[in-house]
């Protein structure tokens, strides 16, 4: 039998948990733990399933196993297989409770609190019966799910400039940043202020690996502004709250959820610009994967969000 032949009726989703198992914890001894199955069991499965790929999947080392190539290739698959089958089984279930459809949505953090919550209520006044289900993360990791069919779409902007080419992007608008102040700080008062008032008051800046960071940096070197030294990196929009509520801090965020915060009267906009940096916020689908109407009315009601 080839390894197609293999895949098609002799491939078992055990095989599948196994490889998956394998990959995460890297010795034969603690997989067969975490499956309560004993180790030659395991060694046994492992020869199966590389017998009918005819590739080695994994090689010994001298603390424990370590994939191949080809290990860390049919790993993704099996990971994508084994969420697909979990989904199916979530839609179903959503499906037998009467609902006509669902969605997994991944959100870049700060879109959950200033833009999704719009986009959601849309798309539930359009399909009351849809159900969404929304997470929140880094786009490094929300795009390795979307990979991996964990999730629909996300929301967000990706990190490097380029697209991938496996990845699908439809554009919704450029963000740009504001520095926002909680409402009882000392600057909320004044009418004017400057980048210089800001030295004396710890700063709240997105993480040095997000692009936001790297672009905002570029902006601020431009302007002559010192960004400090010392200071607190986050991209949650909770936390955010706290620390200027809590250390009388000034932060950087982006305009819709310097808004959201404003409108809401948990911050206040600081009059400061931050000329030239904009943040290409777009809605993200797998390439070649076919949409479906949950995803279709979800990337509708995410362009008459941002229109609205």
């Amino acid at each position: 039998m080839d390894a197609i032949g293999f895949l098609r009726t002799g491939l078992k989703l055990r095989h599948l948990r196994l490889v998956i198992a394998l990959e995460e914890y890297r010795q034969v001894a603690r997989v067969a733990l975490a499956m309560n199955i004993t180790q030659p069991a395991v060694s046994k499965a492992l020869a199966e399933v590389e017998e009918g790929l005819g590739y080695p999947l994994f090689v010994r080392q001298p603390r424990g196993i370590e994939p191949t190539p080809h290990g860390l290739c049919f790993v993704r698959y099996a990971q994508s297989i084994l969420d697909e089958l979990d989904r199916a089984g979530d839609e179903l279930l959503a499906l037998g409770q009467g609902a006509s459809a669902t969605i997994a949505v991944g959100a870049m953090p700060g879109t959950t609190l200033s833009l999704a919550p719009r986009i959601v209520a849309l798309a539930k006044a359009r399909m009351p019966t849809l159900n969404i289900a929304v997470y929140e993360a880094p786009m490094d990791i929300l795009v390795g799910q979307l990979r991996t069919g964990r999730l629909d779409v996300v929301l967000g902007a990706l990190s490097e400039r380029a697209t991938p080419q496996d990845v699908e992007q439809r554009h919704l608008y450029e963000e740009i940043l504001r520095v926002v102040v909680g409402r009882q700080h000392v600057l909320a008062a004044r009418a004017q202020v400057a980048w210089a008032d800001l030295k004396d008051f710890p700063w709240v800046l997105p993480p040095r690996t997000a692009r936001l960071r790297q672009s905002l940096e570029v902006a601020l070197r431009r302007m002559k502004v010192e960004c400090p030294p010392h200071h607190v990196e986050t991209v949650s929009a909770g936390l955010v709250l706290g620390l200027l509520e809590e250390m009388q801090a000034v932060a950087v965020v982006t305009g819709r959820l310097a808004r959201t915060y404003e409108a809401h009267g948990l911050a206040h906009i600081l009059p400061l610009d931050i000329p030239g940096v904009l943040l290409p916020i777009s809605t993200f689908t797998l390439s070649g994967r076919a949409t479906t109407p949950a995803v279709d009315v979800f990337q509708h009601c995410a362009e008459l969000a941002v229109a609205g």
